[in-house]
């Protein structure tokens, strides 16, 4: 699993890489034409973005579940969630509130990286909507970040 993992964060970060290399002119000697620094632009744009939905996919899964147990929230289902979100384990005041916040968050990431997906595969770079693209970016970027930062200033993370 961490030979996967490192592959995952060597891809994403020479595609990142050079994408900001296309997006900041630091290729335009290796890529002079405007076109072909298009095309570069868009390869790497669509890597990045289906590394990203790889990674969704992978983890959405564990997040239905977790999202099952804190509907249910049995005896069993309490420490196996207070294992994954809470510091120590251990049992937090209003823990199932602020699991299902955390939980939430985490759907909206994955949720928003799919539609991402959609508008990258089902619009060519010069047709796909602007606004979409931002939206969707901007969610999948925060609901994770909000998620990290809410898990470790609530309760769970105290």
């Amino acid at each position: 699993m961490n030979m996967a993992l490192s592959v995952w964060i060597l891809a994403v970060g020479v595609s990142g890489a050079i994408l900001f290399m296309v997006m900041t002119g630091m290729l335009n000697r290796v890529l002079p034409s405007k076109p072909r620094r298009d095309t570069w632009f868009e390869v790497n744009n669509q890597i990045l973005n289906a590394l990203f939905t790889l990674m969704c996919l992978y983890q959405h899964p564990r997040r239905f579940y977790h999202l099952a147990l804190v509907c249910r929230w049995k005896a069993g289902d309490m420490h196996q969630l207070r294992q994954a979100y809470c510091k120590d384990g251990a049992c937090k005041p209003n823990e199932r509130k602020h699991m299902t916040a955390v939980i939430l968050l985490l759907h909206l990431n994955c949720f928003a990286q799919y539609a991402l997906c959609g508008l990258n595969l089902g619009y060519r770079r010069p047709r796909r909507p602007v606004v979409g693209v931002a939206l969707t970016v901007a969610v999948a970027i925060c609901a994770p970040a909000v998620a990290g930062m809410y898990n470790n200033l609530s309760p769970l993370g105290r």
